[in-house]
């Protein structure tokens, strides 16, 4: 068995049965009622996509991952008893999708610049910390969902972004930390010029950043 989707489903028991699906090389099981150690990932060393989405009861370490060398998709949003050091996934420099909302994994932004695939990136509600500068390594970043309740990110908005043409969405609410001027963003989107710089500079207007609504950053 190479792919096994049973997301939203009945499905019970613990993850630990997975142990024997050592040819996994897709696997969603977003908001299922299952239970147990994430450890057991560490067995399922060919997986690219695993996504656990609101799977609540699972517990565990994100070091489980560090075998998974191929991994492009981890989502592991509102698995909030999911811990580790976010430094343990730069040995997956494959992944494009990493979302990590509302869970306890800790550490901070320099990983990044090991994991230059992101392209999707959700830290919402997380403890990670850190210069955001870190996610300029990522040029290919289309969306980056960074909002936490004292958010402890700190650097420059529009020097953290400036390499990232392709931007689309990034959400910086409450993220009082964090620097730029209104200025800045107006005087780099008109010296840009074409459709990615506008889309960019567009997508960081519409940030949410709590000093832009104040007037500056």
């Amino acid at each position: 068995l190479e792919r096994l989707n049973l997301s939203q489903s009945s499905v019970v028991g613990d993850i630990s049965a997975l142990e024997q699906l050592t040819h996994l090389t897709s696997l969603d099981l977003s908001e299922m009622k299952l239970e147990g150690d994430i450890s057991v990932f560490g067995h399922l060393a060919g997986l690219e996509v695993c996504v656990l989405d609101r799977v609540h009861d699972l517990r565990g370490s994100i070091s489980a991952f560090v075998p998974c060398s191929g991994l492009q998709v981890l989502s592991l949003v509102s698995c909030s008893m999911v811990d580790g050091h976010i430094s343990v996934l730069s040995s997956c420099e494959q992944l494009v999708k990493l979302q990590l909302e509302s869970t306890k994994v800790t550490g901070t932004t320099d990983v990044f610049a090991k994991l230059r695939k992101i392209q999707h990136l959700n830290l919402r509600e997380t403890k990670i910390k850190g210069d955001i500068a870190h996610l300029g390594a990522c040029q290919d970043l289309h969306t980056a969902i960074l909002d936490a309740r004292d958010s402890a990110l700190v650097g420059n908005v529009l020097e953290a972004f400036k390499q990232c043409f392709q931007l689309r969405e990034i959400n910086l609410k409450q993220c009082f930390r964090l620097e730029g001027s209104m200025e800045e963003l107006q005087k780099r989107r008109d010296e840009g010029g074409g459709d990615e710089s506008e889309h960019q500079w567009e997508a960081i207007k519409h940030s949410g950043l709590p000093a832009l609504r104040r007037g500056s950053w």
